[in-house]
């Protein structure tokens, strides 16, 4: 019989060669510092056409521990789902393929999973800002942007479940892990949500996490396990800021798992003469103020609502529509 791994830790790339070396360098170098055999690095390869085969086969050489596989089907949701199907471990670790391991990281992840009884976690996501951040960009306060913009996910240092607040309702796939046994009872992620290449509609594992939590399983937010997100000076532009806000308008509409569907068109309506009116008046206002970030941040919502009635629309109306590029 196969020998059955405790802990997968899964890592879906695409094209992110040059960042994968000092990730898997780092990654390798944890696994052996906690002398275990029960833990492996399943790497899926997502089409990429760039040096990621050769140097995870490189480092493959000397860590029998490393598993790599080629996945052609591009999409984020798909290569985790390839991940899960492959996934020797009865934990299932998701980090993306570009931060950077705080050095206790792993052995947090044990910590957590000796010292508690949950079955889902979600650790901390500090981001390294490539330039100080813009001064319309705020985390904090009425006119904050969503965490996971940029992504980053900072709730504090005190242990606790999700929902943490309105907007930090779960754990973000960069720093998560998993019994997979939730998988096997509620099903893998959902492919029509997620990066696909460079484009895509986001918040595949914020979809699962709902489900999760529409089913009562609780989630524990541990902030001891630490990773870092580096935010390049692209993701803190207007341009992508504003193309985050609209697609995941897109993707609330399409999680779905409203309680009731038949409020769906009332909900239309709320936004068309509710939402958008109190956004262009807080627009006005931020001009009148000469404030970016009430500008900007007016500006985002309501290119938000955008992006949630597009998809509305879609739906309902059947209207093929192409998701956008970020």
């Amino acid at each position: 019989m196969e020998h059955q791994s405790y802990l997968t830790i899964l890592l879906c790339t695409y094209n992110r060669a040059k960042l994968l070396n000092p990730l898997l360098s780092k990654l390798i170098n944890q696994v052996k510092s906690v002398n275990r055999d029960d833990i492996e690095i399943l790497l899926i390869d997502n089409n990429s056409n760039d040096e990621t085969k050769e140097i995870v086969l490189n480092y493959q050489k000397n860590n029998k521990f490393l598993i790599y596989h080629f996945e052609s089907r591009q999409g984020l949701a798909i290569a985790r789902n390839k991940g899960l199907e492959l996934a020797r471990g009865n934990v299932i670790v998701f980090i993306d393929d570009d931060i950077v391991l705080h050095e206790s990281w792993l052995r947090e992840i044990f910590t957590s999973l000796d010292k508690y009884k949950y079955k889902a976690f979600g650790g901390k996501v500090i981001p390294l800002w490539e330039k100080d951040k813009p001064s319309y960009v705020s985390l904090t306060g009425f006119f904050a942007l969503n965490q996971k913009i940029f992504p980053a996910h900072d709730n504090g240092d005190d242990s606790r479940l999700y929902p943490i607040t309105k907007d930090e309702t779960n754990p973000i796939g960069a720093n998560m892990w998993f019994y997979k046994e939730l998988f096997k009872k509620y099903g893998g992620f959902r492919e029509d949500l997620g990066r696909v290449g460079y484009g895509g509609i986001p918040c595949e594992d914020t979809e699962f996490c709902s489900r999760l939590l529409r089913n009562h399983e609780q989630i524990f937010y541990y902030p001891k396990a630490i990773v870092f997100h580096p935010v390049s000076v692209y993701r803190t532009s207007k341009e992508f800021i504003k193309s985050w806000h609209y697609r995941n308008g897109i993707s609330t509409i399409r999680k779905g798992g409203r309680k009731y569907a038949v409020l769906d068109i009332p909900r239309f309506l709320v936004r068309l003469l509710m939402h958008l009116p109190f956004y262009i008046i807080m627009f006005i206002v931020g001009l009148f103020l000469i404030n970016k970030k009430i500008r900007y941040w007016s500006e985002f919502r309501f290119v938000r609502v955008l992006g949630q009635l597009r998809e509305f629309l879609r739906i309902w109306l059947k209207i093929p529509l192409k998701d956008p590029t970020f």
